[in-house]
């Protein structure tokens, strides 16, 4: 299980725009998160089928269920990601409208109320063919995939601000992450003194 999720999570942060994986990321997604996206998802649908111990009628209905939630999913994402590109740029300017700040405040809160429900909708329809503890711990390892992106990706923007710090707080090197993705012109690692 957990080559599974090493795999998993290198895929999620090889990409130049990791946060894409992340609901409430700003800015545009790059052209390759699709490709990657894919990537996880088999990887995910391949460990959920050994996890859950799914036949194989039940793991063609979750990956069904899932890739059509997940596109909906995807949708309401980069909605997410356009409001708050438009809330930075309101509030960059100093003296930001109030109205339009408090209208995209009310489509953020709207967007991730469909997200939920997104979620909801898409348990009702896999309690038709899953069983109860199935669907318990279907979405225990759900939530546990999650957390580890949003993790890694915090991780990520911490090296990103902090310049590469090392430490306990770090994540691992060597799951194919990171290699030669320094930013242009980011910070070069300081001297000892």
């Amino acid at each position: 299980m957990t080559r599974v999720w090493v795999t998993v999570l290198a895929l999620a942060v090889s990409a130049p725009a990791a946060q894409a994986q992340q609901p409430d990321s700003a800015g545009v997604e790059d052209p390759d998160v699709p490709a990657l996206r894919q990537q996880i998802r088999q990887r995910w649908h391949e460990h959920v089928r050994q996890t859950l111990g799914l036949s194989d009628d039940q793991a063609t209905k979750v990956q069904s269920t899932e890739d059509r939630f997940e596109q909906l999913r995807v949708l309401h994402r980069g909605q997410i990601r356009d409001i708050n590109r438009q809330l930075n740029e309101e509030l960059r300017g100093g003296n930001p409208n109030n109205g339009r700040v408090n209208q995209l405040i009310q489509q953020r809160q709207e967007t991730r109320m469909m997200l939920e429900q997104l979620n909801r909708d898409e348990d009702k329809e896999m309690a038709g063919y899953l069983s109860p503890p199935q669907r318990v711990r279907y979405q225990q390892e759900r939530v546990r995939l999650q957390e580890r992106i949003a993790e890694f990706v915090r991780h990520r923007r911490e090296q990103a601000v902090g310049g590469g710090r090392s430490g306990p707080s770090a994540p691992r090197r060597g799951a194919g992450g990171d290699q030669g993705r320094r930013p242009a012109g980011g910070p070069a690692r300081k001297p000892r003194p």
